[in-house]
């Protein structure tokens, strides 16, 4: 999960703007609560809460985290070309 969003993470440019960039690490981020779950239920079983048990209390950190980024992307583009 962690490759395939690294992987959709890196296709974030420079002149995106806020939405885009929001959208696009809302979809990286989702690949890892994906796959996750997936091999969540393949572990615990289907028949239980795998969302409430996988993700639930992980989603408020995560979307903090996702806004935040998108704030500050721009910047560390920027900041990492500079260097």
């Amino acid at each position: 999960g962690f490759l395939a969003a690294c992987y959709l993470a890196s296709k974030i440019k420079v002149n995106d703007n806020f939405f885009v960039i929001l959208f696009k690490l809302i979809i990286a981020t989702s690949t890892i609560y994906i796959l996750g779950l997936i091999w969540l239920g393949t572990l615990i079983g289907w028949d239980k809460p795998i969302f409430t048990l996988g993700a639930k209390p992980f989603l408020l950190a995560e979307i903090f985290k996702i806004i935040l980024l998108s704030l500050l992307t721009k910047k560390i583009i920027k900041f990492r070309n500079f260097i």
